[in-house]
């Protein structure tokens, strides 16, 4: 497979061999083609069974492994299987192609296919997943303390499936039939317009809500201090105005100058934020959608939004929650405390 190291290929392959018997509309379908890695946990075989644990391990390993420009493994494979991606029939002719594949490389018989030792994530990690949201997570560390942070803002698809979990209400979101065009030359170019669509920010959250997907993915809503660590994190200047510095770039951020009129798919900051961050920093801090955060008990917002001037998007603006939430989302952070409990509930 173009792209991707042999050894990674055969796991992929037998990775997908080992979930054959779940091959439905709903589960393989969901679990691998259209990518909600998050749910495979109640997906696969019971979590008392040896399979349930390798399959479930390996999974996390291959979401953890990175090509050079960045890219998910796991991810890249996956973008192989788009002829099937819409068609749940289709994937047994794919599956029949993995089976192939790995006999004609002599692996072993998928029930006894040794699997890597994978290692939970450790504290300290420059970036990890977490396993309940399928979120990637950042480390923050300063004089002020230590902790995880969602690299990016909580996206609709991630909100979807919380409420779908939780039996929650959906907010009623606008929609963009022309998000590929829009956003031209920043999306990955696999991506189709319902990914666009997933990956948009999640809006429209009242803060009882954000709260409750918080606590619901064994995280919580950061204090304004925390979000102004992490923001400023990746910049060498003491107290910058913004992630990258003090100048007013709007080359950086989805602003009013911007000229899209309407929230970027969090993907979109990776192409725009080159010159100043890397694949370990938080994203989207500024500009695109305001963020929730505590202070002293309240819940305000901050970094501006898509709809705000790039000067009124400072990291160190603070500013009261609006009567309505059309442009403000949030994202999440987890405390050592918490990254323990996950890793002893195996969640991690």
């Amino acid at each position: 497979m173009p792209g991707l190291p042999e050894r990674i290929h055969r796991m992929c392959c037998e990775t997908l061999l080992c979930c054959q018997e779940f091959d439905t509309h709903e589960s393989l379908k969901t679990v691998f083609v259209r990518e909600e890695l998050k749910g495979y946990q109640d997906r696969l075989p019971d979590r008392a069974s040896n399979k349930h644990d390798r399959v479930a391990q390996t999974i996390a390993y291959l979401q953890q492994q990175r090509l050079k420009d960045g890219r998910s493994v796991l991810v890249v494979f996956l973008s192989t299987l788009k002829e099937n991606r819409h068609e749940g029939d289709g994937l047994r002719d794919e599956l029949e192609k993995c089976r192939m594949h790995v006999q004609q490389h002599y692996s072993p018989p998928i029930t006894m296919a040794p699997l890597p030792l994978l290692s939970l994530p450790k504290w300290g990690d420059k970036i990890i997943t977490w396993a309940k949201d399928g979120k990637e997570m950042v480390y923050i560390k300063a004089q002020d303390g230590e902790f995880y942070i969602d690299q990016y803002p909580v996206t609709r698809k991630e909100y979807r499936y919380f409420a779908q979990k939780t039996r929650r209400r959906v907010p009623e979101w606008n929609t963009r039939t022309n998000l590929l065009e829009i956003f031209r030359g920043l999306l990955p170019e696999e991506w189709n317009e319902n990914d666009a669509e997933n990956n948009l920010p999640a809006t429209r959250i009242k803060p009882e809500d954000a709260l409750a997907y918080a606590k619901w993915s064994g995280k919580r809503i950061p204090t304004w201090q925390e979000w102004q660590l992490a923001a400023s994190s990746g910049c060498s200047e003491k107290t910058p105005t913004y992630p990258w510095g003090n100048e007013t770039d709007v080359q950086f951020a989805n602003t009013l100058e911007s000229g899209y009129g309407w929230p970027w798919p969090v993907q979109c900051s990776k192409a725009r934020t080159e010159e100043y961050n890397n694949s370990d920093l938080m994203c989207d801090a500024i500009g695109n959608v305001a963020e929730i955060v505590i202070k002293s008990g309240e819940y305000l917002s901050c970094g501006g939004a898509y709809n705000d001037t790039i000067r009124n998007c400072s990291i160190r603006k603070l500013l009261y929650l609006p009567k309505h939430f059309d442009a403000v989302g949030f994202r999440c952070l987890s405390q050592r405390d918490d990254f323990s409990a996950i890793q002893q509930k195996g969640e991690n």
